[in-house]
């Protein structure tokens, strides 16, 4: 029975002795291959730290360079405008010019084309040019602004002391008028104040006075026989406008009225309420107050 265990026990030592000679092979190997590596790879040279660093700092002056050529090179400036508009090309090239001046947060130029802020240089434009609806801006690279811009419709024609004006919406002037009055299907108003002057951008009219007197023609053939010869105003703050018919008649209308309340009435008195001999005599006739028609004969 001893002899059993005690053979059992040189047996477990022997097996841990073993173990052990295996773990301490092992371990030497690992430090052997430690060893070797160090010795293929050595110690870490002066000259590799140096090569790092001039690596980042190519790699930071490239970046800087492509920032410097982007935002600061006059290649990338704007150096060309171009604008295709009916007129104003020196003033709408000057609102451009005024919109690209200074910086963007005090660091980038405004005139360098990628931080051209095309809704300003609009702004710009339509804020000192009234005369203008619209206006499109393009940026063609690498340095060159495209200006599109057209002006407002023209829906009157105003003629001050024999010079004549398009009147656009708002009753603003947009310039001086070049077509024949006679050639212009637009209503034409003579504005008879001798000592008034007319700027370009003005506004002359209220949109109420412009709507009555570019409404009226039509207005007046749907309900009456009658054919405007002219159209004038006295003063068109007082909001008046007269109509000299080809019948030899004076209408005074009140803008502020509809055009059609007024020609309806005009058709009642003349149909209803006189008489052909009256009508053939009749100075002028006044509408400008509601439910009350005034008229004189010659």
């Amino acid at each position: 029975m001893f002899r059993g265990k005690s053979r059992s026990l040189q047996e477990f030592k022997k097996r841990k002795q073993q173990q052990h000679k295996t773990k301490k092979k092992s371990a030497q190997k690992k430090a052997i291959k430690l060893l070797e590596k160090k010795e293929v790879s050595g110690p870490t040279k002066p000259w590799q730290h140096f090569s790092k660093g001039l690596k980042w700092s190519l790699v930071f002056g490239t970046v800087l360079g492509i920032i410097y050529v982007i935002f600061y090179s006059p290649i990338f400036m704007v150096q060309h405008i171009i604008v295709e508009a009916n007129g104003q090309h020196q003033v709408i090239e000057q609102s451009t010019n005024n919109a690209l001046e200074g910086r963007q947060y005090n660091l980038f130029f405004q005139r360098s084309m990628v931080t051209v802020s095309k809704q300003k240089i609009i702004d710009n434009i339509l804020q000192d040019h009234e005369t203008l609806s619209e206006v499109q801006v393009a940026k063609r690279w690498p340095n060159i602004i495209k200006i599109t811009a057209q002006e407002k419709k023209v829906l009157l024609i105003w003629q001050l002391n024999e010079q004549q004006f398009d009147i656009g919406g708002g009753g603003i002037a947009l310039r001086e008028s070049t077509t024949p009055t006679a050639e212009h299907p637009i209503p034409l108003v003579v504005d008879e104040r001798k000592d008034a002057t007319i700027a370009i951008g003005e506004r002359v009219i209220s949109e109420q006075f412009l709507t009555f007197a570019k409404e009226l023609p039509e207005t007046m053939k749907k309900y009456t026989r009658l054919n405007i010869e002219k159209l004038s105003t006295p003063n068109p703050n007082t909001r008046e406008l007269h109509v000299e018919t080809r019948e030899g008649w004076r209408l005074i209308l009140d803008t502020a009225r509809s055009p059609v309340e007024e020609m309806k009435t005009l058709n009642k008195i003349v149909e209803e309420k006189l008489t052909k001999e009256e009508l053939e005599n009749i100075e002028y006739i006044d509408l400008r107050i509601k439910e009350k028609t005034f008229y004189k004969f010659k």
